[in-house]
């Protein structure tokens, strides 16, 4: 009875984890910091692409991999903020 338990709990934990890792990126939204500059590429020597003022919140697409910029897209335009002008925010909806 302890095994049928222990895969019951098993089974229910990997769905809650593969739910939440699929929902993960509708659930969250990037907001400016301070006025931001959203850059074609996550790096400060790429072309700028459009300003956004300070409070915009942008749709969130993903992060680098060494975790300094995220990816967004603002009034249909994509491109890179760096974390230190922008911050992740989660819905508490669901």
């Amino acid at each position: 009875m302890k095994r049928v338990i222990a895969a019951l709990l098993a089974v229910a934990m990997c769905l809650s984890l593969c739910a939440l890792a699929s929902s993960a990126d509708g659930d969250a939204w990037v907001q400016a910091k301070t006025k931001a500059t959203l850059r074609k590429e996550p790096s400060t020597e790429a072309p700028a692409v459009k300003a956004v003022s300070k409070g915009a919140e942008l749709e969130y697409l993903g992060k680098s991999r060494d975790g300094k910029w995220y990816k967004v897209s603002y009034k249909g335009v994509k491109g890179w903020v760096p974390t230190s002008e922008a911050s992740l925010k989660w819905s508490t909806f669901y």
